[in-house]
């Protein structure tokens, strides 16, 4: 059960993260495996920043390849294929398709992408198979939930976390660092901790955590870019609620279309310039023409208005200056920079953020500080699966029937959208449901009170937005109705916690 105040904080930490973005939770849950008492605080809920995307593709792009870092590549690829071990329901390896259902294998493409088609393949095509050389694959990804296993992991390894709090002052010591901590809902709550190190996840407000807050310059740079991530109804006649990839052609952008449910498609996020103008118009209408204009759309896909497009999700992400670059070519892979001037307490920055690296990254920082916290890596961590990862089943779709089966009088794609957003973790809010009143009441769109209870007393979720926007993404399909019961609920949920407040002071 998680404290709604956060009144359980301590007066001391081997280790406080600052952020609770991928990295962040990521670098806690490897410090509490270690053994470090850790803190991490984050000034929102948790997955609020660049790691807020609902779905996202990994390792599709040609970056490292065509930076010759085959290294980089590997490293993608091996993490993609671990976490399809530790969290198979974050993660979906979908084929790249065209319009008409066949599979996209006979472009005419640069040696540079074939070599790099061929090395992700290989590496991720089934075990099973004879060859890869008939496969296209790409492996899709959860950012958002992935942030919440972590930090539930984090958690059941004795991490403290706690949200909605800011890293109000810091003073450094020669062994410790003193931090006052205060309440962005409850402004006058402050707390009062030392933590022996620090390790700043604060993505692309990095700086600004650097220089107002613990009073440090480094020599890295965070920046931001924007990016913007569409979600549009499902116009496919063929298979349409079959998951895969459409690459789509344009003038000037290539479009990499994809299931973000069953209903609803997605494409981005892709960089977006134009400052102030968070629908992306160019874009937008670019991505329209495209589509429409497309030789193959009239018999397998319906054309596409602006009325299609659901929602447009408007991002930073942190990219990287570094003296070793330059202002034309920012890094995107992280890096990890160490601040411990004249030996005093030590302070680690990591820079950039990519969601498919975390927990190579975090393993890569508790490393690097090793030589002063003295704690080596856990051998046998990375065979344990993610909170709810552990699913009892040999594949996805299997634990799908079986949670179906087990639950035969509810709408089926109620449980399966439970399946998919929290694995085995499905279990704990179907417990003794028979019904679909056995869940409470119904907000709207297949939202129950179990599943919001259980958000809200086991993953950080305060408010109607932490729900909708960053536990279930329900919001990409609903309307301001849901939102307002959901917050009303909150309301009462709040009246009443005073109202017993207040008998039990008069008792």
């Amino acid at each position: 059960m998680i404290s709604e105040f956060s009144g359980n904080i301590a007066n001391a930490y081997d280790l406080t993260v600052i952020g609770g973005g991928i990295n962040g939770v990521a670098v806690a849950s490897e410090a509490a495996s270690r053994g470090l008492s850790t803190l991490l605080v984050h000034s929102r809920d948790l997955a609020s920043g660049a790691s807020a995307p609902p779905v996202s593709l990994a390792a599709h792009n040609l970056q490292a390849l065509s930076a010759l870092d085959l290294f980089q590549l590997t490293n993608q690829l091996d993490e993609i294929k671990h976490l399809q071990y530790v969290a198979p329901h974050l993660i979906d390896l979908l084929p790249v398709q065209q319009l008409n259902g066949e599979m996209a294998n006979h472009e005419r493409t640069r040696l540079v992408q074939r070599v790099f088609k061929h090395l992700r393949n290989r590496s991720l095509s089934p075990s099973d198979s004879s060859s890869s050389a008939g496969y296209n694959i790409v492996a899709r990804i959860k950012p958002a939930r992935m942030v919440v296993s972590l930090a539930l992991e984090a958690q059941q390894l004795g991490a403290n976390i706690v949200t909605y709090h800011r890293v109000q002052s810091a003073e450094r010591y020669e062994k410790h660092w003193g931090l006052t901590l205060e309440s962005c809902q409850s402004p006058l709550r402050t707390y009062h901790v030392n933590s022996r190190w620090i390790v700043n996840c604060s993505g692309w407000l990095a700086n600004d955590v650097l220089e107002q807050v613990l009073k440090v310059q480094t020599r890295a740079k965070a920046t931001a870019e924007f990016r913007t991530q569409f979600f549009f109804r499902n116009p496919l006649k063929h298979d349409p609620t079959t998951r895969k990839i459409f690459k789509i052609r344009g003038n000037r952008l290539d479009f990499h279309v994809y299931h973000a449910t069953d209903d609803i498609l997605a494409f981005g996020p892709l960089k977006c310039d134009q400052e102030g103008y968070a629908e992306c118009i160019d874009i937008q209408q670019e991505f329209l023409e495209t589509w429409n204009n497309t030789p193959e759309l009239t018999q397998y896909a319906r054309k596409l208005t602006g009325e299609d497009i659901l929602y447009k999700r408007r991002g930073n992400i942190a990219l990287i200056h570094d003296p070793c670059g330059n202002d034309d070519t920012p890094l995107t892979v992280p890096l990890l920079d160490i601040d411990n001037p004249g030996g005093k307490a030590v302070l680690m920055n990591i820079f950039g953020a990519e969601p498919i690296l975390a927990q190579k990254t975090a393993r890569q920082a508790l490393n690097a500080l090793q030589v002063f916290t003295g704690k080596k890596a856990h051998s046998e961590r990375r065979k344990h699966p993610l909170p709810g990862g552990d699913i009892p089943t040999s594949s996805m779709a299997d634990y799908l029937l079986q949670l179906t089966t087990t639950h035969p009088l509810l709408p089926a794609k109620l449980v399966h959208r439970l399946g998919r957003n929290y694995g085995q973790l499905a279990n704990h809010i179907l417990q003794g449901v028979t019904s679909e009143q056995d869940l409470g009441v119904h907000f709207g769109n297949m939202l129950y009170e179990r599943e919001v209870e259980y958000l809200v007393d086991n993953e950080w979720a305060r408010c109607a937005e932490d729900i909708l926007a960053r536990r279930t993404f329900i919001y990409l399909s609903s309307d301001k109705k849901i939102l307002q019961r959901l917050s009303d609920w909150f309301a009462e949920r709040k009246n009443k916690k005073q109202r017993s407040a207040t008998i039990s002071a008069e008792e």
